[in-house]
């Protein structure tokens, strides 16, 4: 699947409070092509007014016809092992997929509402 090319777009989503950064790979027609969604540990913005956050290795990538892939969860294993992450931090990525797979990504058609959303509030 090509997620980047010319006229596509990629609308990132990172919600206050929460544990995740969402970002939606949409094409020319502004169909959504996939999420990519990043567990984080914290986020917040810099001296410069620039949103960043914290990656805690593990990732979710969904597509439209509902296959989500839990994915780098070796690297989230070899980022405790090497002290890299604290425990409390191994389980909030743990804790955050299993939400998010029992949530927001067990009804597709709500989140592509959400995301056209969020995808008209930048527009």
């Amino acid at each position: 699947t090509i997620v980047c090319d010319s006229g596509y777009q990629w609308l990132t989503i990172l919600t206050k409070n929460d544990y995740y950064c969402i970002t939606a790979m949409l094409n020319q027609k502004g169909e959504i092509l996939v999420w990519y969604i990043d567990l984080i540990a914290d986020q917040g913005f810099d001296e410069d007014g620039v949103p960043y956050y914290h990656d805690l290795y593990l990732d979710l990538i969904a597509y439209p016809d509902g296959t989500i892939i839990e994915d780098d969860m070796d690297e989230l294993e070899e980022a405790l092992s090497a002290k890299d992450i604290t425990e409390e931090q191994y389980h909030l990525a743990i804790d955050t997929s299993k939400k998010l797979k029992d949530d927001i990504l067990s009804d597709m058609e709500a989140f592509f509402t959400y995301t056209y959303r969020c995808l008209e509030l930048v527009d």
